[in-house]
């Protein structure tokens, strides 16, 4: 599986999965997961080069298990 076929797996989770954020492509390698209501501290950021996430350490509980979630879906793509 390429990268890019990866990326639009995860892209198509988050959408199915994560109603509450927007997915804001930078073109740059990296995207963003904005949550539509909260707070931008609850901002997610997904590297589309290597799958990984980072959000920021104060973001909320429910950020920082949706970031869990998304991590075990990636690491299950092969």
């Amino acid at each position: 599986m390429t990268q890019v076929e990866k990326n639009v797996i995860f892209y198509n989770y988050v959408e199915v999965n994560f109603p509450r954020y927007t997915i804001v492509e930078d073109f740059s390698g990296f995207c963003f997961l904005k949550p539509i209501i909260e707070d931008s501290e609850d901002e997610i950021l997904y590297n589309t080069n290597n799958s990984t996430l980072e959000g920021m350490e104060w973001a909320s509980a429910d950020t920082l298990n949706d970031i869990n979630l998304m991590e075990i879906f990636i690491s299950s793509l092969t």
